[in-house]
């Protein structure tokens, strides 16, 4: 059984058992191991939970398709106790953002809640989720915009090339004129920074 293979069940404290079961798992697209997988989602075991939810974002890392069908269960994880639970939530969404962009769209504020209130990898893989929707439906651009420009204002100096990078499948040379007025304000850039966020503005024939 697919299940008995992840790390809590071979006494591992590492990620390489749910990795390895991942990647085995989306290379044959064997669903029925996946739905065995999403199934230890519920157990009363949290290192378990654990455990299934990094196998399933692990295969959907290459496959987001055969995770796609557990968006409601992901859903669900977001409201989870642990924060591990919560941001594993968020990198399984933001996976499969783009076959459900009307269902996450939806529950925006939710969402954004949840950056708010949770880890940087939670903030990171929310945006990664927003650009997702984005990319799968422009309608939804306008209501997100502004969550987007937040966090450019907010980044660290050393977060802001990598955001920047993560924006750039939706940007257009509208909204990268605007970040680029906003970032070219900042007084804490290195030349490493100005260097990688230039690479993204000039697609856009813009520098700061």
């Amino acid at each position: 059984m697919a299940i008995e293979r992840i790390a809590f069940y071979l006494n591992r404290r590492d990620e390489v058992p749910n990795r390895e079961l991942a990647q085995e798992l989306a290379v044959h697209a064997d669903v029925a191991g996946l739905m065995e997988v999403r199934a230890g989602l519920s157990d009363k075991n949290r290192n378990v939970r654990s455990d299934c939810l990094k196998v399933l974002y692990e295969a959907g890392y290459s496959r987001p398709d055969l995770i796609a069908g557990f968006v409601d269960d992901f859903i669900v994880l977001l409201d989870a106790k642990e924060n591990r639970m919560q941001w594993g939530a968020m990198i399984a969404l933001a996976l499969i953002s783009g076959f459900h962009p009307a269902k996450l769209f939806a529950l925006r504020s939710k969402l954004i809640a949840k950056m708010q209130h949770g880890t940087l990898i939670t903030q990171v893989w929310g945006l990664k989720l927003f650009v997702g929707i984005i990319a799968a439906n422009r309608e939804c651009f306008s209501e997100l915009r502004p969550v987007l420009k937040q966090y450019i204002e907010s980044a660290r100096s050393l977060d802001l090339p990598g955001r920047l990078e993560h924006y750039a499948p939706i940007l257009d040379p509208v909204f990268a004129g605007e970040l680029a007025g906003i970032i070219g304000k900042r007084t804490d850039l290195k030349t490493v920074h100005v260097k990688r966020i230039n690479k993204v503005l000039k697609n856009h024939g813009l520098k700061i």
